[in-house]
């Protein structure tokens, strides 16, 4: 969500932030080390058929996402798959006919957007994926992925490259649009760009041919290749690398190598703005991240360590910071092993309550850094009938969000669980 720490939810969002990020799916992020599985939901079932084309929500509790309080007894009015009316039950005019959803026992929030997801990615071992299992078998785990994040109430993903799963996210999103499959909306990467000695299957000898999880460019006008090439084949967004590894100096701070040159970056946004796409940079810091910032990217992914410059230029320029939090709270004792007690935990934490507190832009959740704000992050005439509802307040508590209940994409309802028995409904509140 956009950040504006003069408005109170805001304040909140900012100060339950750690909680808030650790809603994305654990099925976009690789299972850790010693972590158990998490089992899979309930299949969705079917979409219910809409009796009529006009639906009207009887919302207890409403969260617009715009205003900074809940708002009580609303009426929204659906038509199709956008709103139509929202208001006070006294204001909004109910047509004979209209078929009424009745949820006054309940919190409504625009639907959930997740800026930075994986759903290529399955288990542990990302070589193992690569090495064993088809593109077709790749593409089914993805679906299911992205349906957990929609059941959980994420009706809009960024899905930032398929990690050698080639254009399946397009192909992925295109069946979505198309109805074919249920899904949240998708924006999609396709295969990210590295450079020479980037992500590649570890371990195994040099004398053998092994796929490359992302698409390979070391010179600006191969940068401009790629992007043409990608494109054309359907992402939305161009991805790239402009770090890789990293190690800790004996005094905790980040050594972060550069990947790509600032030319090839430049390359890179420019080739992507001019056909109308935007950019997102994956960058702990150091020079790639200062890197991407001066190119004029409009997402950077991380930012774990981050200079005094580096915030003036997220700001001066408007550049989105979308961080990953929960990803390295659950890398703690991983790091701890691996780099002598270090974690990026304990560089990320600190350097991220500087950048809210600054005025970064922060990437979760508005769909206003993806360009669909006309459309999503809201509940406003003219905009998607997407929502979700819990049973309390998430300003008062924002963990509410870990406990969705009720799940509608485009006027069509997949999940509503408010009315049922014990934990699983609103019953007991």
């Amino acid at each position: 969500m956009p950040c504006d720490t003069n408005r109170r939810p805001w304040k909140l969002i900012h100060g339950a932030m750690l909680i808030l990020f650790s809603l994305l799916s654990l099925s976009s992020l690789p299972a850790q080390e010693n972590e158990p599985e998490t089992p899979p939901p309930p299949p969705l079932p079917p979409p219910q058929a809409r009796v009529h084309e006009r639906l009207a929500i009887r919302a207890g509790r409403m969260f617009d996402g715009k205003s900074d309080i809940l708002t009580k007894q609303q009426v929204i009015l659906v038509e199709g798959t956008r709103i139509v009316q929202v208001g006070s039950a006294g204001e909004v005019h109910i047509p004979p006919g209209t078929e009424v959803l009745d949820l006054s026992n309940a919190t409504v929030l625009p639907g959930l957007i997740d800026g930075h997801t994986h759903i290529f990615a399955s288990g542990p071992d990302l070589d193992s994926q690569m090495l064993k299992e088809s593109l077709q078998y790749r593409e089914l785990e993805a679906l299911v992925n992205a349906q957990r994040d929609l059941y959980i109430g994420f009706t809009t993903l960024r899905d930032l490259k398929t990690l050698g799963g080639m254009y399946g996210d397009v192909d992925l999103r295109t069946a979505i649009n198309n109805g074919l499959v249920q899904g949240p909306r998708l924006q999609v990467s396709g295969r990210g760009f590295q450079t020479t000695g980037g992500f590649r299957p570890k371990g195994y000898s040099r004398d053998i041919p092994l796929p490359s999880m992302l698409e390979t460019v070391d010179n600006p006008w191969d940068a401009r290749k790629g992007v043409r090439e990608q494109l054309i084949n359907g992402a939305d967004w161009i991805k790239f690398y402009a770090n890789y590894d990293f190690t800790f100096a004996p005094d905790g701070t980040l050594v972060i190598p550069p990947t790509f040159t600032l030319e090839e970056i430049q390359a890179f946004v420019e080739e992507a703005h001019d056909k109308g796409h935007k950019v997102s940079c994956h960058a702990f810091g150091g020079k790639g991240l200062h890197n991407c910032l001066t190119a004029g990217v409009d997402t950077i992914e991380h930012a774990v360590q981050l200079s005094d410059d580096d915030i003036q230029q997220f700001k001066a320029k408007g550049i989105y910071l979308i961080p990953t939090l929960y990803h390295y709270q659950l890398e703690r004792e991983h790091d701890a092993r691996k780099y002598g007690g270090h974690m990026v935990a304990e560089v990320s934490e600190p350097n991220f309550r500087r950048a809210v507190a600054a005025g970064v832009k922060i990437g979760f959740g508005s769909g206003v850094g993806l360009g669909w704000s006309a459309d999503l992050g809201s509940i406003e005439r003219g905009k998607f009938a997407d929502f979700v509802a819990v049973c309390g307040d998430p300003l008062a508590d924002i963990t509410e969000l870990e406990r969705v209940k009720f799940v509608m994409k485009g006027g069509q309802l997949l999940r509503n669980d408010l009315n049922s028995p014990g934990a699983k409904g609103c019953n007991q509140k």
